[in-house]
């Protein structure tokens, strides 16, 4: 896989096109039984049109996980969640909807496919039926479903259970489950992770195809740059609860326009270009509860001036695009 290409992805989403998702100055504080308050998610502003893919994308405890859970209002209660800020999906705006009127939103406008698929399946029934379940108080037929994820529409394969199945199977029967309700937004939190890479490819341009044939507004979040550079139209760098850089996949990935990116497509492998050899990001993401000042990437940043002991604000840096970085002209 190229991961500095990108030419899977036809073309960024035009701004005329609706947004189905809409969220503003985001900020997600936990409370862990124990521990002090953190937070997580600080001063998002995200936004995903019909027929869009976007990748959102960082190491482990950037936020994204958090982020996207936040959104489709599927936080874990034990961490007494405080969500501030604006987030709308369609028509309704959740940030100030009651407990009702967000799960009835969840439970038609918005759909969730999770890593692993073992998880969302029960394993003791059927995979038509667990399928039947959602589709038919929907109007939609498991075997429509079963097809346009690329299943077979068998009989005999609809009453298999789910330890039948490879593991990309089960991962397609999770989002047949997630279609059945003709959501108009699904957030995939890293969905192949389980998988070869070979398989992984398959579900990922499932998912792309999916939001060109019906018009779903996807969030793909991973921490492989290097799926988001094929299949995303857009993508939003996520560093220690922020983001750090955003825009189209294409020039994000020929052009970084912060060092955090830049990093991250140097830690990639590339078949393209075997002479490369990837360079590890040194140190790790600062701890949740004690962020260092200033630029939150400056302890391992190699671009770091004093000028970066003040935390810089998301700024233009060209068409659609946006940086965390006071250095940015420098990369």
């Amino acid at each position: 896989m190229n991961a500095v290409d990108g030419g899977a992805v036809t073309a960024s989403a035009s701004v005329s096109v609706p947004a189905v998702v809409e969220v503003e100055g985001l900020r997600v504080t936990i409370s862990p039984r124990g521990g002090r308050p953190v937070a997580p998610v600080q001063d998002v502003d995200l936004r995903i049109r019909r027929g869009e893919v976007v990748g959102l994308v960082g190491e482990s405890g950037s936020g994204k996980t958090m982020l996207a859970r936040a959104v489709a209002g599927l936080l874990a209660p034990g961490l007494r969640p405080r969500v501030e800020g604006r987030i709308h999906v369609l028509d309704r705006e959740l940030g100030s909807a009651s407990a009702a009127e967000r799960r009835a939103t969840l439970r038609t406008d918005l759909s969730y496919v999770f890593q692993d698929p073992n998880a969302h399946l029960n394993p003791t029934t059927r995979i038509g039926d667990q399928v039947a379940e959602v589709a038919v108080p929907n109007g939609n037929r498991v075997e429509d479903l079963f097809r346009s994820v690329g299943l077979p529409t068998t009989e005999e394969f609809a009453r298999r259970y789910p330890h039948q199945l490879s593991g990309g199977m089960k991962q397609r029967v999770v989002i047949a489950c997630a279609l059945a309700k003709d959501p108009g937004v699904i957030i995939a939190d890293e969905p192949t992770t389980a998988l070869d890479v070979t398989i992984q490819a398959q579900v990922l341009r499932l998912l792309r195809d999916l939001a060109t044939t019906r018009e779903v507004g996807i969030l793909l979040v991973s921490h492989d740059l290097a799926a988001i550079g094929q299949f995303c139209d857009s993508v939003a760098v996520m560093y220690a609860g922020r983001i750090v850089e955003e825009g189209p996949t294409s020039a994000i990935l020929r052009t970084p326009r912060h060092p955090y990116t830049k990093a991250l497509m140097g830690a990639l492998f590339d078949i393209h270009t075997p002479e490369h050899r990837p360079v590890a990001i040194p140190g790790s993401v600062p701890a949740l509860d004690d962020p260092p000042d200033g630029c939150r990437f400056g302890p391992r940043c190699g671009y770091r001036t004093e000028h970066c002991d003040d935390e810089p604000e998301l700024i233009d840096v060209g068409p659609g695009r946006r940086s965390r970085c006071w250095n940015w002209e420098r990369l």
